[in-house]
C-alpha cells in the first residue's frame, strides 16, 4: 500500500519517491482471481544550477544554466532569449530570472539566478579658463577613484584633483570609478 491512495478499487493513486512494483489482484463476480504486477518508476529530478551575475547599469550579464536537457527562462525582460542553456541578460535594474529545465524523462527542476544592476557615477567637473603659463586646479566628483586622459601638462593622471598647465586650449577625459567598479566619463576644458 506504499504509497497509494486506496488498497482497493480499479483507479488508485501511486506516488512512490522510489520506483515501486505494486501487485494488484482482480477477482471476477464468479469468485475468480488473477494478478499482476505494474512498476511505477521514479525518475530522479533534474539539478537546475546557475550562477548570479553583478553588472554596471548598462551592460549585460551572460547567464548560463547546467543539470537538465532543455531551459526555459521567465520572465522575458532584458533577455536576448528564453530558451536555451545561455542568455545575455542586459536588465536596467536589479531582476531575478526563474530557469526552468527538463530532463530526457520530461522531469523538472526551478532555480531563480539574480542579476544586480550597480548604479554608474555620474562625474562632474568645471571647466577653466586660464592666461598663457598659468594653472588650473581641476577636481572631480561623483565617483570612488579617478583617472585623466591625455596626460599632456598633468600634474598627474589619477586622483580627485590635478593641476593643468597646458600651452593651448585642452580638454580632459576624466574616468571616475564607483566602490561597485562602474565608471563614467566626463570631458573638462581647459
Amino acid at each position: 500500500s506504499t504509497a497509494l491512495s486506496a488498497t482497493t478499487g480499479a483507479s488508485v493513486n501511486a506516488c512512490p519517491t522510489v520506483t515501486t512494483s505494486y501487485t494488484i489482484t482482480g477477482t471476477y463476480a464468479n469468485g475468480c482471481t488473477d494478478t499482476h504486477v505494474v512498476t511505477v518508476t521514479v525518475n530522479p529530478l533534474p539539478t537546475v544550477a546557475a550562477a548570479n551575475a553583478t553588472i554596471c547599469q548598462g551592460n549585460c550579464a551572460t547567464l548560463t544554466a547546467s543539470g537538465a536537457t532543455t531551459y526555459t527562462w521567465t520572465p522575458s525582460t532584458a533577455l536576448s532569449a528564453t530558451t536555451g542553456a545561455s542568455v545575455n541578460a542586459c536588465p536596467t535594474v536589479t531582476t531575478s530570472y526563474t530557469i526552468t529545465g527538463t530532463d530526457a524523462n520530461g522531469c523538472t527542476d526551478t532555480h531563480v539566478v539574480t542579476v544586480t544592476v550597480n548604479p554608474l557615477p555620474t562625474v562632474a567637473a568645471a571647466n577653466a579658463t586660464i592666461c598663457q603659463n598659468a594653472c588650473a586646479t581641476l577636481t572631480a566628483s561623483g565617483a570612488t577613484s579617478y583617472t585623466w586622459t591625455p596626460s599632456t601638462a598633468l600634474s598627474a593622471t589619477t586622483g580627485a584633483s590635478v593641476n593643468a598647465c597646458p600651452t593651448v586650449t585642452t580638454s580632459y577625459t576624466i574616468t571616475g570609478t564607483n566602490a561597485s567598479g562602474c565608471t563614467d566619463t566626463h570631458v573638462v576644458t581647459v
